[in-house]
């Protein structure tokens, strides 16, 4: 449910302003580059025995994946390879998310993190299509350990949806190779069990789109151009027009101006809609970028195809239009 989320709200996870995009760009890159350099420990039981303000989260999608986490703030105490016992993973919903079905007598490879309070109130709000299941995980030494496995809420997952104006298919598709490449990149990382990667690889998946299928937001001939500075000018604040940007394109929000989406769309303001969600849907294939720049031109056009596809920004239902092409898309609004 954490790429559900992304799809969903990439947009709106920016911050506000040049100079504190760039800023928590490099603060993150940072924080990325530490925790791909840290040691995966194994828990002993001096850390197992640590009081309640931290506990064990079996993560087995995206939040496997090193890249995944920081780029959401999360930042685990502890990793280590593990077993969750008496579930199954399934790939359920319309984006074929990872999830774990309670299934007793049967159990599926992932990733044991030791989280803080913050971490798992964070995870909380990232997973709100799940709910929290105590469950227990073995360890590849044999140990036991109580821990927390998110069990997907069909009923949430509608709710929420609904909520962003999204249409939810009724059947369950498989999941996007990008997805399985994630979930790969993190077992290696961490150490997962070779035969449970080796079966990943065998999962049925949706192909990666070649970029001659990338589709793009067709632009009219009557649309203006403009500076950063007038797309700056549409902050939302005291009755004024929203406008965020996608590479040299400018979106105006048209929905509603209160309630969680607002608040997402608001801080996003400053930020491009393509650097987004290229850090919130991590692609093994491209990297991650802290700025435009950093971006390929087949990087720029399979984020906007995946935002025009599956965000269906710019469609008839959506509420972001298309308002004006920017001057310089190199110079951050």
């Amino acid at each position: 449910m954490v790429e559900v989320m992304g799809s969903v709200f990439a947009l709106g996870l920016g911050v506000c302003g040049k100079s504190s995009f760039r800023n928590r760009a490099f603060q993150w890159q940072s924080m990325r580059t530490l925790m791909l350099a840290s040691p995966v420990r194994q828990p002993d039981d001096e850390v197992c025995a640590l009081d309640k303000s931290t506990e064990w989260y079996f993560a087995i999608g995206s939040m496997v994946n090193p890249t995944s986490l920081a780029a959401r703030g999360l930042f685990p105490k502890e990793s280590c390879p593990a077993e969750l016992l008496d579930h199954r993973i399934v790939f359920k919903g319309c984006s074929g998310m990872a999830g774990a079905d309670p299934t007793p007598g049967e159990s599926f490879h992932g990733v044991l993190h030791l989280m803080d309070c913050e971490d798992m109130a964070k995870l909380d709000k990232l997973e709100f299509g799940y709910d929290r299941s105590p469950s227990t995980a073995r360890l590849y030494n044999g140990e036991v350990l109580a821990c927390t496995a998110y069990v997907m809420n069909p009923e949430k997952v509608k709710a929420m949806m609904q909520q962003a104006s999204l249409t939810m298919s009724p059947e369950d598709n498989l999941p996007q190779q990008r997805y399985i490449d994630i979930i790969l990149e993190g077992c290696v990382h961490y150490g997962v069990s070779q035969d449970y990667m080796a079966k990943l690889k065998t999962q049925p998946c949706q192909p990666r789109k070649q970029p001659t299928e990338f589709v793009s937001l067709g632009v009219p001939l009557d649309t203006p151009t403009w500076t950063a500075e007038e797309v700056r000018a549409g902050d939302g604040k005291d009755g004024r027009p929203l406008y965020r940007t996608m590479g040299n394109k400018v979106l105006e929000y048209t929905g509603p101006r209160e309630g969680p989406m607002w608040d997402m769309v608001m801080r996003q303001h400053g930020s491009d809609s393509l650097v987004n969600v290229a850090r919130m849907l991590y692609d093994p294939l491209y990297g991650v970028p802290e700025t435009l720049v950093d971006m390929s031109d087949e990087h720029k056009r399979y984020r906007e195809d995946m935002l025009v596809s599956m965000f269906k920004v710019g469609g008839k239902d959506s509420v972001q239009k298309l308002v004006a092409i920017m001057k310089d898309s190199s110079e951050q609004p």
